[in-house]
């Protein structure tokens, strides 16, 4: 069992994510901006700034 959120109030680990979540779409901006494409490979992955899809 995981316990890094156990003491942590919920709002804070919502807020948390949201940070992180939106990090993900401000990467998806700037490599766009490159002409770099990333790929969301990952099974169950809740990322959704990134197209899905296999590695090559």
């Amino acid at each position: 069992m995981r316990t890094d959120y156990l003491h942590r109030p919920l709002h804070t680990i919502l807020d948390s994510f949201r940070i992180a979540f939106a990090s993900y779409h401000t990467i998806a901006r700037f490599a766009a901006s490159r002409g770099i494409r990333i790929v969301n490979a990952t099974p169950g992955s809740y990322i959704d700034a990134f197209p899905r899809g296999p590695l090559p």
